[in-house]
């Protein structure tokens, strides 16, 4: 199976986005261009050749396509873009269709899953539409009889018309009755029109059947409402489909997955207590990686650094992380400075999507860092935030068994950091009905198993992984609030760990803004908070929202965690400190005044003495 992609357009409805640069190369606003996405996905499925028409700019997408690894790839110039349409591409591309092949638009942005659903289905030609969706007004549409496609145009309306999507899967015999159409088109002079339209001239013999997308992500981007639309929407998308793996045995798990992918040099970050861990050593036998520890609790810009450099020097093409929260974001940073040489990271924080495998296994529950796009380091006691679509992990394993030794206070500060996660994830002003989802489940978990997980029981521990990883999967969407804004510099005041630091603050902030529903944030009305709120409060099996600030209290004096003392000057110095962008997903606007009476509720203030 190879894969054609028609990329000859012009994209002139993109506006300034294609004044100098072809469609394909345009990047959305997860960093990654729509070719590259295409191509990264294709590949990962096992197509490895491919074959591509271009328009303007040859030359760039040329370029662009010899960086890529692990495929090959035929360009195809249409010198006469301007005055044709897909159809001449098609046609000077005719003698290249040697295989079945997979035939799509250049424009398409698809997921993963609906890939692997399509090549692994027995009918050898298949055509994507929706029957859930309005049909448009504006974009091709299928006729269908019988489950088989009879037409593809853009001006048809009638009840058995559908949204399609042009990605064909289809066999080198129907390719053939297809190209012997599109030379008719040609010899007639018709080059200004869809290759679909001689597509339709073959449909009427049963050859192509429908497969419905209605469950996956697929979408166009012709202009610029298209782009917004589809760069928010496809980061969502791929966010619910990470792969995941609930193990027993992490490293049966992770051998495998470098053998299906070819993937032989490791880059290995890992903790320090799982170098007990039996199975850990004959894993470091087996693959003979790289090894990197040499980063703290609260990673340090220049701890990143090292770990950068030793990965440049071992030419790895692959980055694991078998660890904390701390191990996985310096994971995720490595991977997302990993193209670029400088040392000056801090100056400018990239965009670009980073095409670097990384897997994630969790030796902690409660960061969820496995299934976020985010990191974290620290540069002169200041909190870096990173984000970028491409630090969501391609492989996250949950193994139970690696918190079996986890000592009993990180056992309760990690639980508390989920906890406060999803709670966060529930009410943040970026939070939609997917992230309450997650929260809800992560809460619900959490409340069924935390006695026994904090008294040291094992018997829960594949409950508060998923807990942890349900909260993770809700704040990549909602971003956290006031109470993670006010722990980065806490920890670092206090040495208390971060869930330690977010779960003192979190009751105190829900009391403020239930006191203060008039000061919501412009991007959430009163009504709409209080609804939240409600939801929210419904999670934990209570009634009365204005009490949860209570309830939450009480529930967090279970974990038997102490109030830190700070000084006058520290808390202070703490207000001045909080991390704004957290701040500003908060549903109520925190003054400066209101941070510092949180605080004061939140910490013991040492007193004076002479």
């Amino acid at each position: 199976m190879k894969a054609f992609i028609f990329n000859s357009g012009v994209g002139t409805r993109l506006g300034e986005l294609t004044k100098n640069t072809p469609k394909g190369l345009v990047r959305m606003e997860t960093g990654e261009t729509i070719l590259g996405r295409q191509i990264r996905i294709l590949r990962d499925c096992g197509i490895k050749d491919f074959v591509i028409t271009t328009g303007p700019f040859h030359e760039k997408i040329n370029d662009f396509v010899e960086k890529i690894d692990n495929i090959t790839a035929t360009l195809i110039n249409s010198d006469n873009y301007l005055n044709t349409n897909s159809i001449y591409s098609m046609y000077i591309a005719s003698d290249l269709f040697n295989d079945d092949f997979l035939i799509l638009h250049g424009d398409l942005v698809f997921d993963h899953e609906i890939v692997e659903r399509v090549l692994k289905d027995d009918n050898p030609n298949l055509v994507l539409i929706n029957k859930s969706i309005p049909r448009p007004e504006k974009d091709f549409k299928g006729r269908i009889e019988n489950g088989f496609l009879r037409e593809i145009s853009v001006d048809i309306f009638d009840d058995n018309c559908f949204a399609l999507q042009p990605f064909y899967k289809l066999n080198l015999s129907t390719i053939k009755l297809w190209l012997d159409q599109v030379q008719n088109f040609i010899a007639a002079g018709d080059v200004k029109v869809y290759a679909e339209n001689a597509l339709n001239k073959i449909l009427h013999l049963d050859l192509v059947k429908t497969f419905d997308y209605a469950n996956n992500y697929m979408d166009e981007i012709d202009n610029l409402v298209d782009f917004k639309r589809v760069s928010d929407l496809i980061s969502e998308s791929d966010y619910k489909n990470q792969s995941k793996i609930i193990s027993l045995d992490y490293k049966k798990d992770l051998l495998n997955y470098l053998k299906e992918n070819n993937l032989n040099r490791p880059f290995l970050l890992h903790g320090q207590h799982i170098l007990k861990d039996p199975d850990f050593i004959e894993l470091v036998a087996a693959i003979k990686p790289t090894l990197f520890s040499g980063f703290s609790p609260n990673p340090k810009y220049e701890e990143i650094l090292i770990g950068h450099s030793l990965f440049k020097q071992s030419n790895s093409d692959i980055i694991i992380a078998i660890g904390g929260g701390s191990c996985i974001d310096v994971a995720k940073a490595i991977k997302l400075y990993s193209p670029y040489e400088s040392n000056n990271f801090l100056i400018s924080t990239p965009n670009n999507y980073v095409d670097l495998k990384l897997v994630a296994i969790p030796t902690t529950a409660g960061t969820g860092s496995e299934s976020t796009r985010f990191s974290v380091m620290y540069y002169q006691g200041d909190k870096i935030s990173l984000t970028n679509d491409s630090l969501l992990p391609n492989l996250a394993i949950l193994c139970p068994t690696l918190l079996t030794e986890l000592p009993l206070y990180q056992r309760k500060a990690t639980l508390l950091d989920a906890l406060c996660q999803a709670i966060e994830g529930y009410w943040s002003v970026n939070s939609n009905q997917t992230a309450m989802v997650y929260s809800e489940i992560a809460i619900k978990k959490i409340m069924q198993h935390y006695k026994a997980y904090i008294s040291g029981s094992n018997n829960n521990n594949l409950d508060i992984l998923l807990a942890s990883n349900y909260a993770g999967a809700a704040i990549n969407i909602a971003k956290t609030t006031a109470p993670h804004a006010m722990s980065y510099m806490l920890t670092s005041v206090t040495g208390i760990a971060h869930g330690h630091a977010v779960s003192l603050t979190l009751p105190h902030v829900y009391e403020y803004m239930i006191n203060n529903l008039k000061l919501s944030n412009p991007k959430l009305d009163e009504h709409k908070l209080i609804e939240n709120f409600v939801g929210l409060t419904e999670c934990f099996g209570r009634k009365n929202y204005k009490k949860l600030s209570s309830y939450l209290s009480k529930l967090f004096s279970d974990f038997e965690m102490q109030k830190p003392e700070v000084t006058k000057e520290e808390l202070e110095f703490l207000v001045y400190s909080v991390n704004i962008e957290r701040l500003d997903n908060s549903p109520v606007i925190i003054s400066e005044s209101a941070l510092r009476k949180i605080y004061g509720n939140a910490l013991q203030i040492k007193k004076r003495t002479y």
